[in-house]
């Protein structure tokens, strides 16, 4: 349907793109990715016809229908959500118009030539209708915010007074209820929490839209695209695979360019020292000149950028007390239904626990009573011992100083830290070279958002609460803060919609829904293989009706009462579960670390007592025998202190077990 051919852009002395080329074509999925400033916007430009290529062409047919959702915020006003979502289609606005003039002109009727001319008119515009989905408009946009996450007494509410993140949804709505012929979406799932994602996922991949998207969320990507179009050294690669596949891929393409580029270099130094050599010569001229001329034709292969990833890792964090936060009997309410009543939560050291659940389930108000951000209405907050917390989130931008640069303002919190280090974060961060001068002021939310996670990687907190951390976050940047956090051995609690993220970094995930909070054990792809079907079941409803000899609801009435009940308990009984053997599990893994540790070095004094050298000096020998006593008594303190662990926790699990 698109062609793009030999394109080249300059922007000032930036060369963009350097003979681009891309065919988009009926039903194609195509993931565009690439760095910071590599040039995706102006790509989506160039096929909205926005931009044109300062050389080659952008070929498309004349009545295309694109659908184009942009990263930034779009402002809406003048209508309710559904109004809104249903302005889509100029045609069908036009035809419904004519419909209802010819309906006013049929009904004062006329001449029969008149009237016969009109209800031609009228079924060539109904079938027109009818093609284009005008009948079911009003169903298919209702459906389309319901998966965006609006509820129904949302459709009716003036446009104006959403936030930006639910205008984007309005907007998403919109370009999905009309199908245009290609999707260029640019950042999509940024304003999405996890169960829209899931279904804009399953929406947009039984589309029949051809798609062009740009995003960082890897799982979306492996989930939705067929190719991926990356743009490298003002290039259009194309990799038919989807994210994953494109990773692999890319990798090997270096390392084959690297090698090429290497024995190029291997080359070009051979001719220059045989020149060096001849060039005094008068019987190697030619051959000398030959040889010139040839390098300079020699078209150059550019080195590729290097695959080795710079890691940072956070500082040590201090030892916490077991329990290092709890809700005790909590009550929250904001101006509707409470959102939570006689909440009881507890957050152990060494827990790396998600919060997930529908929107507007309470995961932002659970996560801002345990940071300390609001209080409760009723209840308590308890900090446990020695806890130093850390709350991130993405509005947390007036963390930063405006009119610093990114460089002065991370050199300001990073206490013993060399300028390299700082450099280095950074440069994991994609700000390098002059990048690091610019001011916060400039930065785009994303890198702000970068700038707050390395300062709290700069500080040594052992508990973590972090919002939505990876969102606007660019993909290598997603990857190093993955690494860092997979290595920090403090505690975790996070909102996140990246599956991967969840994935690598959380053992533990809590489901919030209703005011209730229900905890499970394992990832994120562990709750939704084990766990998801029965925490969406939904109860069995009562019907009501009069009371006969043998009711015939009342069964239905008592499984449904049965069935809330059970999951009531199951709930309590899973949370006093992670309560009571949470702390166990994680005295056991310390013991056993101390075990491990002690093992060690008790291996190496009975290296020293079998070593002859030993005893050629008897206070050395001495004190190595007082040393292998001391780590064996020492050793055997510790294995009796596991095995009492282990059996304390055989013993609660099965009371557990026995209780379920």
């Amino acid at each position: 349907m698109i062609s793009i051919s030999q394109v080249y852009k300059f922007y000032g002395k930036k060369d963009l793109f350097k003979g681009a080329g891309l065919t988009i074509r009926p039903g194609d999925r195509i993931g565009l990715v690439g760095p910071n400033g590599a040039g995706k916007s102006t790509l989506f430009k160039l096929l909205l016809g926005e931009e044109t290529p300062d050389q080659g062409t952008v070929s498309k047919p004349d009545h295309i229908r694109l659908g184009f959702l942009p990263q930034d915020v779009l402002i809406f006003s003048g209508k309710t959500v559904l109004g809104q979502t249903m302005n889509v289609e100029k045609e069908v606005t036009e035809i419904k118009a004519e419909l209802a003039n010819i309906q006013k002109a049929l009904s004062r009727g006329g001449e029969d030539d008149l009237i016969m001319s009109l209800a031609h008119r009228q079924a060539e515009l109904l079938e027109e209708f009818d093609r284009l989905g005008g009948y079911n408009l009003e169903s298919r946009a209702k459906k389309m915010l319901l998966g965006l996450g609006f509820k129904e007494k949302d459709f009716d509410r003036p446009v104006d007074t959403l936030s930006g993140g639910w205008m984007m949804r309005v907007a998403l709505a919109r370009i999905l209820l009309s199908e245009p012929d290609v999707l260029l979406l640019d950042e999509p799932t940024n304003h999405l929490d996890l169960e829209s994602l899931i279904w804009f996922e399953q929406t947009i991949t039984a589309m029949r839209s051809a798609l062009v998207v740009v995003s960082h969320d890897r799982e979306f990507l492996n989930k939705v695209v067929q190719r991926i179009a990356a743009i490298d050294n003002g290039q259009l690669v194309i990799y038919n695979g989807n994210y994953d596949y494109y990773e692999t891929e890319k990798d090997k393409r270096i390392l084959l360019k690297l090698a090429d580029w290497k024995s190029q270099q291997d080359e070009i130094r051979r001719v220059n020292l045989f020149i060096d050599k001849n060039r005094t010569r008068k019987d190697r001229a030619r051959q000398v000149q030959a040889r010139i001329r040839s390098l300079e034709k020699m078209e150059k292969i550019e080195p590729p950028q290097s695959t080795k990833s710079i890691s940072f890792s956070f500082p040590e964090p201090p030892r916490s007390g077991k329990v290092v936060l709890e809700l005790k009997d909590v009550a929250k309410t904001y101006d509707g239904p409470p959102v939570y009543e006689h909440l009881d939560f507890a957050v152990c050291r060494g827990d790396r626990l998600a919060l997930v659940g529908p929107n507007g389930a309470g995961k932002t108000t659970l996560m801002k009573l345990l940071a300390g951000v609001i209080e409760p209405d009723r209840g308590e907050r308890k900090v446990g011992f020695d806890v130093q917390l850390a709350y991130f989130s993405q509005h947390q931008w007036d963390l930063l100083t405006p009119n610093h640069t990114v460089l002065e303002e991370i050199s300001q919190c990073a206490g013993n830290h060399t300028i390299g280090s700082i450099r280095n974060m950074l440069g994991c961060f994609l700000f390098s070279g002059d990048e690091v001068h610019k001011q916060i002021s400039v930065r785009s939310g994303g890198e702000r958002s970068s700038g707050v996670f390395m300062i709290l990687m700069l500080s040594p907190n052992n508990v973590l609460l972090l919002n939505a951390p990876t969102n606007q976050l660019y993909i290598p940047s997603r990857e190093v803060m993955e690494a860092a956090l997979d290595k920090y051995t403090g505690t975790i609690v996070c909102i996140s919609h990246d599956r991967r993220f969840i994935n690598r970094i959380c053992n533990q995930v809590l489901h919030v829904k209703d005011g209730r909070t229900e905890l499970f054990e394992g990832n994120y792809n562990d709750f939704i293989s084990l766990w998801q079907k029965s925490v969406e079941a939904e109860p069995v409803a009562a019907v009501k009706s009069e009371p006969t000899e043998t009711p015939p609801n009342d069964i239905d009435s008592r499984k449904s009462k049965k069935d809330k009940d059970q999951k009531r308990r199951e709930a309590e009984l899973r949370q006093a579960r992670h309560q009571a053997v949470g702390p166990l599990k994680v005295h056991l893994s310390e013991v056993e670390a101390l075990i491990d540790e002690a093992t060690k070095a008790f291996d190496r004094i009975n290296r020293q007592m079998t070593d002859p050298a030993t005893y050629l000096d008897g206070r050395k020998a001495r004190d190595v025998q007082e040393e292998h006593r001391r780590l064996k008594d020492h050793l055997a303190r510790l294995t009796a202190e596991w095995e009492d662990l282990a059996l304390e926790l055989e013993e609660r699990e099965q009371d557990f077990q026995d209780a379920s």
